[in-house]
């Protein structure tokens, strides 16, 4: 409903102020550097499986696609292809988003909030 058009205007409006600083050729192109990538990241593999383990429980949406089959009027064909259609937009504008918040914002400024 309204709070997830919400969502992606707020995540649209990300977007486009991290396309406009790329155009104008500002920002901060250092972190996407090769060599910065990864420093200061863990070496402990328990760190990255703990990060999955608490990903896992913030996409339980999932679930409720068991109770929704039912509303269905062709469950075989539409929740497939709304399942794709919706993976693939919460991937690309999270991803673009994500560019954005790196364009935006240094480093130091992430760790310092």
């Amino acid at each position: 409903g309204f709070v997830s058009i919400l969502k992606l205007i707020v995540v649209a409006f990300l977007i486009v102020c991290g396309v406009t600083i790329v155009i104008k050729g500002k920002g901060h192109r250092e972190n996407f550097s090769p060599a910065s990538a990864f420093e200061n990241a863990s070496a402990n593999p328990a760190d990255y499986g703990l990060a999955f383990y608490f990903c896992a429980f913030s996409f339980t949406s999932w679930n409720s696609l068991n109770f929704m089959t039912e509303e269905l009027k062709s469950p075989t064909t539409t929740l497939p292809r709304g399942g794709m259609l919706g993976l693939t937009l919460v991937t690309v504008s999270y991803l673009l988003a994500n560019v954005s918040y790196l364009m935006l914002v240094s480093v130091s400024g992430f760790i310092e909030s």
